[in-house]
């Protein structure tokens, strides 16, 4: 009995645990980390298509014999991706788009398919670590100049500034205007 419920409990961990036996999003938008590879679930005889947001330029497999790809033809954007037998062995793909390499892990699953993937955007991950965080605060930033800076207006009697100085565009505009009619005036006499 008690060997029983260890195997079934063996078997809830294992099957919770090993990713390529949890569920997978059939059609999905990644943001492509480009230090790491990203998994692609597929079933044998079923197709996955991968959009790119720039054009591919060339890709490299790792086992060409059981992995199909082609890009395009409509988009070089676009690249579909067959596995042909039930045998397959895990893979890898390098792609090459504009400046930037995604790297690919592709694992033959019977129970998983992933049918669309599509970039929406790619950072590297290896520079992204090393950006330090800046506070945007206007408290922070306060706190951290030196008060040598002066006072020009504050907030009541900004009104009163904005309100002039509307009134003096008004007024040279009005000018202009008046201007105008006495030329046409001059010049039509």
């Amino acid at each position: 009995m008690t060997k029983m419920f260890i195997y079934y409990v063996a078997m809830i961990l294992l099957i919770s645990t090993k990713p390529s036996l949890a569920e997978v999003s059939r059609i999905s938008d990644k943001e492509f980390d480009l230090s790491k590879p990203q998994i692609v679930y597929m079933t044998p005889g079923r197709s996955t298509v991968v959009d790119f947001p720039c054009e591919i330029s060339h890709s490299i497999l790792g086992l060409t014999h059981d992995v199909k790809v082609r890009i395009g033809p409509d988009s070089k954007t676009t690249m579909t991706l067959w596995i042909s037998s039930e045998q397959s062995q895990p893979t890898n793909l390098t792609v090459k788009c504009d400046d930037e390499i995604y790297v690919f892990d592709i694992y033959p699953n019977n129970f998983n398919h992933q049918d669309y993937v599509k970039i929406v955007d790619s950072f590297d991950g290896r520079t992204k670590a090393k950006r330090a965080l800046v506070s945007s605060s206007s408290r922070d930033l306060r706190k951290n100049e030196k008060d040598d800076k002066k006072l020009i207006a504050q907030s009541k009697t900004l009104k009163n500034v904005s309100n002039n100085f509307d009134s003096q565009i008004l007024g040279r505009l009005n000018v202009k205007k008046k201007t105008k009619k006495l030329l046409s005036k001059g010049v039509s006499k």
